[in-house]
């Protein structure tokens, strides 16, 4: 499952084995006990969710790995772009220009350009370790980080103005890192290791 809040919001997104559900967050901040029925909003079992920095479109992983695009309009999320393709890991970059996407059927990461009406344009792809199962890129647009669960490795990526990445080093790491995450600063990088329970 995956849980995203919108921006300027107190909603949070849940993907589930029923679709993705929305909750109003405050209430559950302030009252203790388990959350009230949701809102289903997307009738379609998914396991990742990624949202736009400006919250426009949700990036979703369903649970074929299919990578999916919705616009989040005022009245229910619209399907705008699919692939046929799939992936297990996403991320964008700080302004929504472009969406990253891991694959370990392919062993790359791709890279697509948003368009304006929410369709990826893939702009093309480079190639990871085994197992790619994280992705985290820099706020200031120019490094990308990849998780290689099967390698025991971090990815460092060079990020062109293009979007497009150019692998600039690997970093070895005891064992299978499997998400990458960054402090908002981009001053620290955290990954986890399930299989020696260590962050």
């Amino acid at each position: 499952s995956s849980v995203t809040m919108l921006p300027r919001s107190d909603t949070l997104l849940v993907a589930g084995i029923d679709g993705v559900t929305s909750f109003p967050s405050r209430p559950q901040m302030i009252s203790p006990g388990p959350p009230g029925p949701g809102n289903l909003v997307i009738s379609r079992p998914a396991h990742s969710l990624t949202l736009a920095p400006d919250g426009r479109l949700l990036y979703m992983l369903d649970n074929s790995n299919r990578l999916l695009v919705y616009s989040l309009g005022p009245v229910a999320p619209s399907l705008v772009s699919s692939q046929t393709l799939t992936y297990t890991a996403l991320a964008t970059s700080t302004d929504g220009s472009f969406l990253y996407a891991t694959s370990n059927a392919r062993g790359n990461v791709e890279t697509f350009r948003v368009e304006t009406t929410g369709a990826l344009t893939s702009v093309g792809a480079a190639a990871t370790g085994q197992y790619p199962r994280g992705i985290a890129v820099h706020p200031t647009k120019k490094v990308a980080y990849v998780a290689n669960f099967d390698s025991n490795s971090i990815g460092i990526y060079d990020i062109g103005s293009d979007g497009a990445l150019t692998l600039r080093s690997t970093l070895a790491l005891g064992t299978s890192p499997r998400t990458v995450k960054l402090d908002p600063g981009g001053k620290f990088l955290y990954t986890a290791l399930p299989n020696a329970n260590q962050v």
